[in-house]
């Protein structure tokens, strides 16, 4: 048995783990990871049908972690709790179109499960609720430069990937 064989048939149903020969709805959930407890109250998901393709599939999939760790320690804690997705708001970063197209595939009502808040967003609260305004000042052109930084190195690699391609 290869070591790259997929533990999970990409949707949420009865399936067999070709790596432990354990059947779940879920090849996390016969593994004991707890998912599953969660993602019906985050995600408002009955996981009592098949979900095909799984609503995790891809790079959903962080983000449903991050909601249902913050679920699991609001309950383990007795506190209300939330998710949040800290990002730098640019056109050109992927996480920023993320945020923008939604966290969690369309359809799904756990859209809100993570709240999505720039970094930018941050300072303005703080700069709200804070006495030292300067200070707030000086971070917000930080992250500015930061970004426009981070834009440029992106904006680089793209044009250079570009020219490598074949064709051009």
């Amino acid at each position: 048995m290869s070591t790259g064989e997929r533990q999970c048939n990409g949707s949420y149903a009865n399936q067999i783990n070709p790596r432990n020969g354990v059947r779940a709805q879920c090849a996390l959930t016969g593994k004991g990871i707890r998912y599953w407890e969660y993602i019906p109250k985050v995600f408002d998901l009955d996981p009592g049908v098949d979900h095909t393709p799984c609503p995790f599939k891809g790079d959903t999939y962080q983000w449903m972690r991050n909601a249902v760790l913050a679920a699991a320690i609001g309950k383990h804690r007795n506190l209300e709790a939330v998710a949040l997705a800290a990002f730098a708001d640019h056109p050109g970063f992927p996480t920023a179109q993320k945020v923008k197209r939604g966290l969690v595939a369309p359809g799904h009502t756990g859209r809100a499960a993570v709240t999505p808040i720039s970094y930018r967003q941050i300072i303005g609260i703080a700069r709200q609720v804070g006495q030292d305004q300067e200070l707030w000042n000086r971070l917000s052109a930080w992250v500015d430069r930061k970004i426009a930084q981070a834009a440029s190195v992106h904006s680089r690699k793209s044009a250079i990937q570009l020219r490598e391609a074949p064709g051009f």
